[in-house]
């Protein structure tokens, strides 16, 4: 990707955010409605750890690490890829590899950390 590409994405990123927040988006809960964010760790953390034991698909016979999610479980915005990479695995962690490294720019030029959104992929 080239450096014009990035700043062309991470500018397209930026304008949809603003448009959700000005559209009235106030908040994307992760599991179920309700409830405080204690409920909610909980549910993350027992669905994380169903996830984690799961043997249904055949990248569990492959995987190093199950790569879950990362962030706020409060979060206003989620970013979902498709599927953990090879330094994901290794590390057990969503985004890290270069794409990783592009998403956090891309989250910084909204002005958040990583650690105000919420990083999963739809494959775990």
């Amino acid at each position: 990707m080239t450096h014009n590409e990035m700043k062309d994405l991470i500018t397209g990123v930026k304008r949809a955010v603003e448009a959700e927040m000005m559209g009235g988006v106030g908040e994307i809960y992760l599991s179920g409605s309700g409830g405080g964010s204690g409920e909610k760790k909980t549910r993350l953390a027992k669905l994380s750890e169903e996830v984690s034991s799961c043997q249904r698909c055949p990248l569990a016979k492959t995987r190093t690490n199950v790569v879950f999610g990362e962030g706020s479980s409060r979060a206003k915005l989620m970013f979902i890829g498709e599927a953990p990479g090879r330094e994901e695995d290794r590390q057990g962690r969503p985004f890290v590899g270069r794409g990783g490294q592009l998403l956090t720019k891309i989250i910084e030029s909204i002005g958040l950390k990583r650690e105000d959104v919420y990083i999963a992929n739809i494959l775990k």
